[in-house]
């Protein structure tokens, strides 16, 4: 009698489980397309966070090279 009602909270726990998963995984995707939609609106916003990190020298030397060939 035990095993079959802890069989019965064991499967409702189960589905309670997976319908919260199924909820955040809808979640997560709507915040993805949200976010690729924002950075597709604005594509300067992309282009700032790369210039904080290493990229900042090469977008330097890839402008000298544009310069330089206009020359």
């Amino acid at each position: 009698m035990l095993e079959k009602d802890q069989k019965a909270v064991i499967g409702e726990m189960e589905q309670l489980l997976s319908g919260y998963l199924m909820e955040m995984k809808e979640d997560n995707e709507t915040l993805v397309k949200a976010i690729k939609n924002s950075v597709a609106m604005n594509p300067e916003h992309g282009q700032k966070g790369q210039e904080h990190g290493s990229n900042k020298g090469r977008k330097t030397r890839k402008k000298r090279t544009r310069h330089s060939a206009r020359v």
